[in-house]
C-alpha cells in the first residue's frame, strides 16, 4: 500500500538518451521495455501528482521541494512524519 503515487516524467528522447548513458543500454531499448508494460498515459492518470523532469537539476530540485510541500500538507496525523 501506499499513501500517494508520483509519476515521473519527461520527453522519450531525453528518457532514451538517460537510459544509454546511465544504463548502458542501446538506444531503443527504454522503448521496447516500455512497450510491454503499462502504457505511460495510464500510469500518469493514476498518479496522484506528475513531476515534470525534462529540464535541469535546479528544475527537478524545485519540483521535488514542492512536491515534498504537498505531500506533507496532506499526510495523515498518525503517520510519522516524512524524512
Amino acid at each position: 500500500e501506499c499513501d500517494a503515487l508520483v509519476f515521473v516524467e519527461a520527453d522519450a528522447k531525453v528518457r532514451d538518451s538517460r537510459a544509454v548513458e546511465r544504463r548502458g543500454w542501446t538506444s531503443g531499448e527504454l522503448a521496447r521495455r516500455e512497450a510491454v508494460q503499462m502504457p505511460l498515459r495510464d500510469k500518469r492518470a493514476r498518479a496522484d501528482f506528475v513531476v515534470v523532469n525534462d529540464g535541469d537539476l535546479d528544475h527537478l530540485r524545485d519540483a521535488t521541494h514542492e512536491l515534498l510541500a504537498a505531500l506533507t500538507a496532506r499526510r495523515r496525523p498518525h503517520l510519522p512524519p516524512l524524512s
